[in-house]
């Protein structure tokens, strides 16, 4: 029962568009708010914290993603999308095909995997395209348009958990065709 307030808990805060960063530090203190005998307090949760900061590995990706972010925003995955769909996009399953080749090359460029999700990610098609065009066609900027489809997302991945956690459903047809 107490895990399932701490993830109402975590997701009503993301939600409400606090800080990562925030979010989880709320949520370490929150027990000892809760129960002043637990063992683990504040100043418990700022050493840790001070002390991941001093791991390399988990420093790297989150700058691995602004580095991203950064390269995206100046316009490098956009360009080399668009140079690899102008020769491969007139093909047969080629817009598909031009993603790969642009995220094999961006991740080539950065050495990095997260900064190629978080470049090439928003920058290919369906949703990233799709996005540039609405935000293009209606004047409205593209975080607000993002903003909107988080409930689109939403309904997605929970249809995407039934199907899989429930094989019945997705099972149905191929069942009747014997």
């Amino acid at each position: 029962m107490a895990i399932g307030v701490f993830f109402i808990l975590l997701a009503v805060l993301l939600i409400a568009a606090m800080p990562v960063g925030g979010v989880f530090g709320i949520m370490s203190i929150l027990p000892s708010i809760i129960n002043p005998s637990f063992p683990y307090g504040a100043a418990d949760v700022a050493r840790s914290m001070f002390a991941g900061m001093n791991s390399f590995t988990l420093l790297a990706v989150p700058l691995f993603m602004v580095s991203g972010m950064i390269m995206a925003e100046g316009g490098l995955s956009e360009r080399l999308f668009n140079f690899f769909a102008y020769f491969i996009g007139n093909k047969t399953a080629g817009f598909p095909c031009a993603v790969i080749v642009t995220c094999m090359f961006y991740a080539a460029i950065s050495g990095s995997s997260p900064a190629t999700v978080s470049a090439v990610g928003m920058a290919t098609p369906p949703m990233g395209i799709n996005l540039f065009v609405a935000s293009g066609m209606t004047k409205i900027p593209m975080l607000k348009l993002a903003k909107a489809t988080v409930p689109f997302l939403i309904a997605f991945i929970i249809s995407l958990l039934v199907i899989v956690f429930v094989p019945q459903i997705s099972m149905f047809l191929p069942g009747l065709a014997g």
